[in-house]
């Protein structure tokens, strides 16, 4: 899931353009049309207890930006302004769920500490 997480990463990008209303390019559509593919075949995965919240995260973002870009595929071929801005919600969606496991897995990866270690 990590490689997904990258705020430089195709989908990322893809999903500010849409949230913008200023794009992506079709090839940059199909790419991230790609990636959550891939992503969907890698996130039923069995996961530990502990870990299935954000599994669970990561499986809303990727609906989300799913959503974001086939409705802005869509809007892109009907010229419809209210698909564009719906691609855009989608997209402000998916960028937040993103965001949140930006924060949630490092914690999640993070080893346990020891009971009364200092961390020196």
């Amino acid at each position: 899931m990590t490689p997904f997480l990258s705020p430089t990463a195709a989908l990322s990008q893809a999903l500010e353009e849409i949230k913008a209303l200023s794009g992506p390019d079709p090839d940059v559509l199909a790419r991230a049309e790609r990636l959550l593919g891939e992503a969907r075949a890698d996130a039923t995965r069995s996961v530990p207890e502990e870990a299935r919240a954000t599994q669970q995260l990561w499986l809303s973002a990727q609906q989300l930006a799913t959503r974001a870009v086939l409705t802005r595929r869509a809007a892109v071929r009907s010229g419809d302004l209210q698909q564009a801005w719906d691609a855009s919600a989608a997209a402000a969606g998916a960028l937040m769920l993103l965001q949140q496991l930006r924060t949630d897995v490092p914690a999640l990866l993070r080893p346990p500490s020891l009971p009364g270690s200092t961390g020196s």
